[in-house]
């Protein structure tokens, strides 16, 4: 049965009395509500429910319990109050929810990063492509100078030797010379013969 109280209500007239007015007390619980106020909130009514309403109790909990709920198991299935020990569908559901929600929110955190990782790696390949380019053209260009450094040592080398046998034949040539020289100056000197004595000759017969 429902508890009774009464309040005192003013009437309106020309002097104000007070009138006393019964009320019933019943007690509305949702099992599965999300919030204490849908567990458990005391209902008034100025008429008793008969029969009660959904969820509707006349039984108050205890007044020790901090967190009421009914419970339709308890009491042979008669129902009874019990504290909340938070395993209801509904809170199950609402912790559930949060926790859903904040492993969506770490996977679009875990997302960002992914693309941040993305975009960093795409700068890095583009890095190394760069350097790996450039390492490409000053191969290239090493491949090139080297190129021309060798050419230019066969080109010398070349010059180098022909001048060499330049001065081979120079040294060749001065040592013949030198040779026909040595020979003249060995040939003896010899008195010259002929028509040369004739004149003195015949001086000398004029003389005589």
């Amino acid at each position: 049965m429902a508890d009774e109280t009464t309040q005192t209500a003013p009437v309106a007239g020309a002097e104000e009395t007070a009138t006393q007015q019964k009320m019933y007390v019943y007690y509305y619980s949702d099992p599965q509500g999300a919030t204490k106020e849908q567990r458990f909130h005391p209902i008034y009514s100025e008429i008793p429910f008969n029969p009660l309403p959904w969820h509707v109790h006349d039984k108050a909990p205890a007044e020790s319990m901090v967190d009421p709920v009914w419970n339709d198991q308890l009491n042979g299935g008669l129902g009874d109050w019990q504290e909340n020990n938070g395993t209801a569908q509904s809170q199950i559901l609402a912790q559930v929810q949060e926790k859903l929600q904040e492993v969506d929110n770490k996977s679009k955190e875990l997302d960002d990063k992914a693309k941040q990782f993305d975009a960093e790696n795409t700068k890095l390949d583009e890095a190394v492509k760069t350097v790996q380019n450039g390492q490409m053209q000053g191969t290239q260009q090493n491949a090139a100078l080297l190129k021309a450094f060798t050419t230019q040592s066969k080109q010398m080398t070349e010059m180098i030797s022909t001048m060499q046998e330049n001065m081979a034949l120079m040294q060749k040539s001065q040592q013949t010379i030198l040779t026909e020289i040595n020979k003249l100056k060995a040939q003896p000197n010899t008195p010259s013969t002929g028509e040369d004595t004739k004149p003195a000759d015949q001086d000398n017969k004029a003389n005589n």
